[in-house]
């Protein structure tokens, strides 16, 4: 085969060719009759003359006098308080952030304990100053002696030291605090009736525990004994030990549940019947009619005999 035969195209081939050339020509010409465009320089947007630059900065040069105005002018009481039992209304109460007092609540929680006031001021987020202010006021174990340092700020403020007991009295007009005053030893306190405010009176009991108290007693129908207390939600046995002298019961006022004429909710809404015991109660009354007394309950398997000694007080089978 002859090389010429490689170089025989026909006529639209040829056509072809002649017009793939003329596109390429026809770029590159226009290529260099058009040069390449230079983007223009951006010009500087205006600035808008309505928004000044000082309205810009969300605080004013001002701003850290007025953060520390802002800070002194907010109120709170200074009172003795023991870090050991004081719980988060107390603390925050003093002045001491909601952060710091949950810090203070979750050492004790894990077995931590304040042996002296210096070891109040270790706590995560407590700052020098504020320690200083509430170092006189630190009473641990129902500890009034107090230290030196503090003698000298509460003799300023109106408190006359007792030299023979060294211990600190006030005249009611004089205290250097507005806290809630407690009752000394020998004061009883009757649980079946007294309320918060009496309550709160007690060493060692706080507005918290005062209402956990009052609402324990409404959900029992009374309280009938001392020992009751320690049913309390987050009453613990040192707790209990240490309010327990303060505490009587001279005066139960019960209040009855009415046993045939109560639903499995009512029965199941007191502390010392749980769901089963309840329903339990409503399928026996189905089954007899009416139910003549405590001795009906004891053929139920829900019952042991320390429940039925429990609930047999709160019982009316009328």
């Amino acid at each position: 085969m002859s090389w010429k035969n490689y170089f025989y195209f026909t006529k639209k081939e040829k056509i072809g060719i002649l017009l793939f050339f003329a596109i390429i020509l026809l770029i590159f010409t226009i290529k260099l009759l058009i040069p390449e465009s230079v983007p223009e320089e951006i010009p500087d947007l205006p600035v808008q003359e309505s928004v000044k630059p000082e309205e810009k900065k969300p605080y004013s040069s001002d701003w850290p006098e007025r953060k520390k105005s802002y800070a002194s002018s907010k109120s709170y009481s200074l009172y003795a308080f023991d870090p050991n039992t004081a719980d988060s209304l107390v603390l925050v109460g003093l002045g001491i952030r909601p952060y710091i007092a949950k810090n203070i609540i979750k050492y004790r929680s894990k077995g931590g304990r304040f042996r002296k006031p210096d070891d109040f001021a270790k706590v995560y987020g407590m700052t020098p100053e504020k320690f200083r202010e509430l170092q006189p006021y630190i009473r641990i174990e129902n500890q009034e002696y107090a230290k030196p340092e503090a003698f000298t700020r509460i003799k300023e403020e109106g408190v006359v030291k007792d030299s023979s007991s060294r211990k600190f009295l006030s005249e009611k007009k004089d205290l250097p605090y507005s806290g809630q005053e407690k009752y000394p030893s020998g004061v009883k306190v009757d649980i079946s009736v007294a309320d918060t405010a009496e309550l709160i009176k007690i060493p060692n009991i706080g507005i918290v525990f005062a209402r956990r108290i009052v609402k324990y007693r409404q959900m029992l129908g009374g309280y009938c004994q001392i020992d009751q207390l320690r049913e309390v939600y987050g009453m613990s046995p040192e707790l209990f030990e240490k309010i327990q002298p303060w505490l009587v019961v001279e005066n139960p006022q019960l209040v009855l549940l009415p046993v045939n004429r109560s639903s499995v909710e009512r029965l199941k809404s007191h502390p010392y019947l749980n769901f089963y015991q309840a329903k339990a109660i409503v399928e026996l009354k189905k089954k007899k009619g009416k139910l003549q007394g405590i001795s009906d309950l004891s053929l139920l398997e829900e019952f042991s005999e320390t429940d039925l000694q429990r609930i047999s007080l709160y019982l009316s089978f009328d």
